[in-house]
């Protein structure tokens, strides 16, 4: 060991100016009560939130399958919380939440691994609660560190809506099997009419084969958790903003993505004046506020390799797959009706009960 080592001598410190004091830098203000709490319990919260959420919502949708099936619950059950335990109602709301919470899941993790697998920073997702549609919002993660390049920005912008749709359609597929199928003409009392995306043509004719043109599918609570996957996946995939779709789409065209975005925009507004479903509008509204432009890379110059590019063409079946000009109607809101495109695949009606239950072919009555 070396014994005549010396420190290095320092640059001296320059003295402060005549009539210049060092003052010292004030100490950060220390988080108030809300924005600790938040830090600490947000993020749990908002996920036991959607729980209870999604449960609530399930068991109203199960409870409407079930007495649109049956003809109405069983005499025996006199109370809520016994029809909440009776097992049909009690295992179905579960398998509810669980394939909603499951779908949002794996859409936001395959956001979040490969934020990991990049040495990006992001958070666990939050779970955003409804209880009146579908039980949820959908989910958010928020990724901390900057995205160096356009292979990054792909790898997490395409993995969310992919492990998402991968998820939704066995959900889907099991929830078709479970639904109930009437002929044309059966009078059902009501309900949602739901979009026909092309994934779910392609599935009736595994799960109903010889379905015809005008027959009626009574949707089961799985089947609306597919169907729910797979109209946020398009939208998700949506080729505009800083959408997951917008995240590929900077991928390949880098800062002419603005331009394309703009041709989504006034692709949505002519979708809501042909097919006179406005919520296209505010769709457009929404991705217009938050900005047409895409933020910069730190590096633009890295292109996308081959097995990207191939994958890309595989995110654009999906959404193609996915999406559905019009996705609900309300018979009730209009005097004319729907149009033919939503007479097949309907939400049962909510029980008045008290009253029997309509009646048709194909449906059972305890």
């Amino acid at each position: 060991m070396r014994d005549d080592y010396q420190m290095p001598e320092l640059p001296p410190v320059a003295p402060p100016l005549e009539g210049e004091t060092e003052e010292p830098k004030p100490a950060p203000k220390p988080p108030g009560f809300l924005r600790l709490w938040w830090r600490r319990r947000g993020r749990q919260t908002l996920f036991y939130l959607t729980v209870l959420t999604t449960l609530f919502v399930g068991y109203n949708e199960v409870i409407s399958f079930y007495v649109f099936k049956h003809g109405g619950l069983p005499t025996q059950l006199t109370s809520p919380f016994e029809v909440l335990l009776y097992p049909p109602i009690l295992f179905w709301t579960l398998a509810y939440a669980a394939a909603i919470l499951g779908f949002l899941t794996a859409h936001e993790m395959g956001h979040y691994l490969f934020c990991r697998l990049h040495g990006l920073k992001a958070t666990l997702p939050y779970y955003l609660p409804n209880p009146i549609i579908f039980g949820t919002f959908g989910a958010v993660i928020r990724i901390k560190s900057p995205i160096r390049n356009k292979r990054q920005l792909f790898d997490i912008g395409a993995a969310g809506p992919l492990s998402g749709f991968a998820v939704a359609v066995p959900v889907y597929l099991f929830g078709l099997a479970t639904s109930i199928r009437l002929p044309p003409g059966t009078d059902i009392g009501g309900g949602i009419f739901f979009g026909e995306p092309l994934i779910q043509k392609l599935l009736s004719l595994l799960v109903f084969p010889g379905i015809g043109e005008h027959d009626i599918i009574v949707v089961s609570p799985l089947a609306l958790v597919g169907w729910f996957g797979c109209l946020v996946t398009a939208i998700n995939l949506l080729p505009v903003s800083q959408l997951d779709g917008g995240h590929i789409l900077y991928s390949f065209f880098g800062r002419r993505h603005q331009y394309v975005s703009l041709l989504v925009v006034i692709g949505m507004i002519t979708i809501a004046l042909v097919t006179q479903y406005f919520g296209w509008l505010i769709w457009a509204l929404l991705v217009t506020l938050l900005g047409l432009r895409h933020p910069p890379l730190a590096n633009e110059s890295v292109k996308l390799d081959f097995g990207r590019r191939a994958l890309a063409v595989v995110a654009l079946v999906v959404f193609i797959a996915c999406f559905t000009p019009v996705p609900v109607e309300v018979p009730e809101l209009f005097d004319e009706g729907v149009g033919e495109t939503g007479m097949r695949f309907v939400d049962p009606p909510a029980p008045h009960y008290g009253e029997a239950a309509p009646s048709g072919p194909g449906l059972s009555h305890s």
